[in-house]
């Protein structure tokens, strides 16, 4: 069995306000317009990956796998692209051929708690990681920390203990420090912001994978909102100028 990871912007290589617009756009759109089939197809393991052996006791199953990010080929109503993701259904097989996936809210398939965390994650990492490139530990510590989040049920004090050496969900890789990576990023979960709308592509057959898209800071969305309102009132001017001319 192979599991694989994800996303079409899962986390950007280049500063996140150059596709401020676009992000919105397909935040908006996937949390407020009907669902619509894309069909994925998966590829390969974007940076490679890595070895990865958990154990889940409810429902119970333990398996060694291939943890990472995973590359797609993505057709959405004929428009064609790639998307990148992460695996966050360990209980059923993913798919060499194309197949058709439903974008859900992240909430709906998470819960409101789990998506926060999941987004929280990846900020935490775009933090630490900077601008350099992705290695396939970086990844395979990435899927490994999803997959806690996603499955763990253990609570401390009313709250999720994320602990990849204990509770409901356990897991551990073969590359040296993968695991304790994983384990740091979870350890921040705590303190960290969330720059992240979270969704999933569901299927009822195959795995589902997580689905992000950066959004703006309350400040900087401010910015954006007034500079486009600026670029409307030049465009009234001169309109009216011409009009008087």
């Amino acid at each position: 069995m192979t599991f694989n990871a994800m996303q079409n912007t899962a986390f950007s290589r280049t500063p996140w306000a150059n596709s401020l617009l676009g992000a919105l756009a397909l935040g908006w759109l996937a949390a407020s317009n009907p669902a619509n089939a894309t069909a994925l197809t998966f590829e390969n393991f974007a940076q490679g990956s890595q070895t990865v052996s958990f154990t889940n006791t409810k429902p119970g199953l333990s398996e060694t796998v291939n943890a990472g990010e995973m590359l797609f080929g993505m057709n959405d109503g004929g428009v064609t692209s790639t998307l990148r993701a992460y695996c966050v259904d360990i209980f059923q097989e993913a798919s060499s051929k194309a197949q058709n996936y439903t974008l859900v809210n992240g909430i709906t398939h998470f819960g409101a708690e789990k998506a926060a965390d999941l987004g929280r994650l990846f900020t935490e990492f775009d933090v630490w990681n900077g601008k350099t490139n992705i290695t396939a530990q970086e990844t395979g510590a990435l899927q490994m920390a999803v997959w806690e989040i996603v499955n763990e049920t253990a609570k401390s004090q009313g709250a999720y203990k994320f602990d990849l050496s204990s509770g409901s969900f356990q897991a551990s890789s073969t590359g040296k420090g993968t695991t304790a990576l994983a384990q740091s990023w979870l350890d921040g979960l705590g303190t960290a912001n969330n720059w992240y709308q979270v969704s999933a592509y569901e299927n009822a057959t195959y795995q589902d994978y997580l689905a992000l898209n950066k959004v703006p800071e309350p400040g900087s969305l401010s910015l954006v909102l007034g500079a486009l309102g600026s670029l409307g009132l030049v465009a009234r001017r001169r309109k009216a100028k011409a009009v008087k001319g």
